[in-house]
């Protein structure tokens, strides 16, 4: 049983337009070549697909059933086209990345709308863990690249390069003490409970601990709920919580002279031996210019 893409496109059309005629000067061929095409397609298939009792053909049933099978595969055919042309030109088939949580954004999420109509057969594997755990991922070759704050030097397994930097500041829930008042310095913060991020093999970042009190939260998410229910405060990226309404409940601790943000830098972390595609390129090019990052 042979047939071709070509006898398919043949058979949907004459199935469109109703008939042999219609199809032919859709397709720009002779009526005789549409009609010899349907009936080689019958002969490989070994059904019928038209009754030709009347004036103008009539799909049979079986006609129907491969008819809405065929538009199926020539879809597919169309599919399997545009992706071999995208991989032809440079796109990768598949992209692995990790961005920490604490990077997370609606702008960051509408990129990724962008991204998926951009490069409709990429397949995206997209991790959200914490800083040290991303380290751990590049340099394991999980992931190729990764987006995290404050990682340290170029290691034999993986390369870091700055990507900018974005705004941190102390937050607390509105109903806690320090919300309602303005302070001198981070003297204050020294006894009240901090929450901070650790990843999943118990790393922290010292020169983020001021508190002598805390407790260690993997999910950004979930620091940030605990900050809201009132059991400590928490450094947190500035657009964090301007851009996620559920946080309103949270605000920043507020100094006298206004000097309460610092800055952390954001690293790109590449996988040795990986060669950038151009769905990579653009996707860290749109990510570059969000408006968060410094």
């Amino acid at each position: 049983m042979q047939f071709s893409l070509e006898q398919i496109r043949v058979l949907i059309s004459v199935a469109d337009k109703g008939s042999f005629s219609a199809a032919a000067r859709q397709l720009s061929k002779a009526q005789s070549a549409v009609s010899s095409a349907i009936a080689n397609l019958e002969v490989d298939l070994n059904v019928t697909l038209f009754d030709r009792s009347r004036r103008e053909p009539q799909l049979t049933q079986a006609g129907r059933a491969v008819v809405a099978q065929g538009r199926v595969l020539l879809n597919q055919a169309e599919r399997i086209q545009a992706n071999a042309l995208g991989l032809s030109n440079g796109e990768e088939a598949r992209l692995s990345l990790a961005i920490e949580e604490t990077l997370i954004s609606s702008q960051l999420e509408d990129l990724f709308v962008t991204l998926a109509k951009k490069f409709p057969f990429l397949e995206l594997e997209l991790l959200t863990p914490s800083r040290a755990d991303i380290a751990k991922l590049v340099d394991e070759g999980r992931v190729d690249i990764g987006l995290s704050i404050a990682n340290f030097g170029d290691t034999a397994s993986y390369s870091i390069k700055p990507f900018g930097a974005i705004h941190m500041v102390p937050v607390v829930s509105r109903q806690h003490r320090l919300a309602s008042i303005k302070v001198d310095n981070f003297d204050l913060l020294l006894n009240e409970r901090q929450v901070m991020h650790t990843s999943r093999w118990g790393a922290i970042y010292p020169c983020e601990q001021l508190s002598q009190y805390r407790w260690l939260v993997e999910s950004q998410f979930a620091l940030l709920e605990m900050v809201k229910r009132g059991i400590g405060w928490a450094w947190t990226p500035k657009h964090f919580i301007e851009c996620f309404d559920s946080y309103s409940d949270i605000c920043e601790v507020e100094f006298i002279d206004n000097q309460q943000a610092t800055t952390m830098p954001v690293d790109l972390l590449i996988r040795a031996g990986y060669n950038e595609g151009k769905c990579a390129a653009w996707l860290l090019k749109e990510l570059k210019a969000l408006p968060y990052l410094l």
